[in-house]
């Protein structure tokens, strides 16, 4: 049977969802309900071509952050080339993804369906007009990631360690001893004065 239909489901828990006659993959450990439908294993995909995509999403980056040294240049010094997927999962989603394209370009596949209850997947496949994404969100989520927030709360603290450092410092200006102190492997040599 020919499948016309893709489900990529990206949910933390259980939803009370059915689909018939799909083909469907889990990207995280939430389920919802298929009936005649086929699996499509992710590591299945990955097996293929996961090397290949990523060295070439790795040659992109590398391209953009050259192109981006001309506008900031500690741009590379940014903690962007790590890309260990226990550190960051958006790496490992944005793989994930490519390869999903990949699949659906082999099997023609028009229609994709997200059921997704994360931002981050759904800023990823919303950039697409032929996906229909289903956003579940049982709760508000306002978090701020700002880098400038956190390099700002960096330089605060470096700024108070500083402080203290120079306030409970005890530099003593009657200590003589400190401009004959010299460190040597013959200490006798210096035993005339």
């Amino acid at each position: 049977m020919k499948y016309k239909k893709l489900i990529i489901v990206d949910l933390q828990k259980d939803a009370n969802i059915n689909y018939d006659n799909v083909l469907y993959i889990y990207l995280n450990n939430g389920k919802i309900n298929f009936e005649n439908s086929q699996k499509i294993y992710l590591k299945f995909i990955r097996k293929k071509n996961f090397f290949k995509t990523k060295k070439n999403l790795i040659r992109t980056l590398r391209e953009k952050v050259n192109k981006s040294r001309k506008i900031l240049e500690c741009f590379p010094e940014l903690d962007f080339f790590n890309l260990r997927n226990d550190r960051d999962p958006s790496y490992d989603l944005l793989l994930n993804i490519l390869l999903i394209n990949k699949y659906k370009k082999l099997k023609k596949i028009r229609e994709t369906v997200i059921i997704t209850d994360s931002e981050i997947t759904k800023g990823c496949f919303s950039n697409n007009t032929s996906n229909k994404i289903v956003y579940i969100n049982k709760k508000s989520n306002f978090i701020l990631n700002l880098y400038r927030l956190k390099v700002l709360k960096f330089y605060i603290k470096s700024f108070f360690v500083v402080l203290l450092a120079k306030i409970f410092n005890k530099n003593n200006i009657n200590n003589y001893y400190n401009n004959d102190a010299c460190i040597t492997l013959f200490p006798i040599f210096f035993n005339k004065n």
